[in-house]
């Protein structure tokens, strides 16, 4: 196998993201696990939770073949996400676009989709943490719904942000 450093996408079971995630960082391994706040509507109340931006996704940065291993190992664990008989490989831009995505209370109604999205107009988010994220404007109900790619996992985050957020990408 030719390993190279990075984040790779663990497959973990179902429901087992938040209990993975801390089992990597017990066995030293820096993972990451995307959450976002959700309201879960009860008989008689309502509940805001923290559910896993990408279900059974945790991702993991790996150093060696044998922090592969480890991860693997855990009882959660599935397997690494593969396309094409590689890897898949996620770098740190695409990483950080996550974790910026899903930090920031204004933006609304956070979704991740697979199916591949007409391409619109390519803007700049100018809030901080935000500022110069480069993402895809759609107008959908009058709302404006970004989309940012992650391309190496072929998935698309879309969330709807207010139009102060947004500015034209200049070149």
């Amino acid at each position: 196998m030719n390993f190279k450093t990075g984040w790779y996408v663990l497959y973990v079971r179902a429901n087992h993201e938040k209990r993975t995630h801390n089992l990597l960082q017990e066995h030293q391994l820096e993972s990451f696990l995307p959450t976002v706040k959700k309201i879960r509507k009860y008989r008689n109340c309502k509940k805001s939770i923290f559910a896993p931006l990408f279900p059974s996704y945790v991702f993991v940065k790996l150093n060696s073949t044998f922090d592969l291993y480890i991860a693997l190992s855990l009882k959660s664990s599935c397997a690494f996400v593969k396309f094409a008989e590689r890897y898949a490989l996620i770098n740190e831009e695409e990483i950080s676009r996550i974790k910026l995505l899903s930090k920031i209370d204004g933006i609304k109604e956070i979704e991740v989709d697979s199916k591949p999205i007409k391409i619109g107009e390519t803007k700049l988010l100018t809030v901080s943490p935000f500022e110069g994220l480069e993402c895809e404007v759609m107008n959908v109900k009058n709302k404006n719904k970004i989309i940012v790619r992650i391309k190496s996992i072929r998935q698309n985050i879309t969330a709807i942000v207010p139009s102060n957020y947004i500015t034209d990408v200049v070149y």
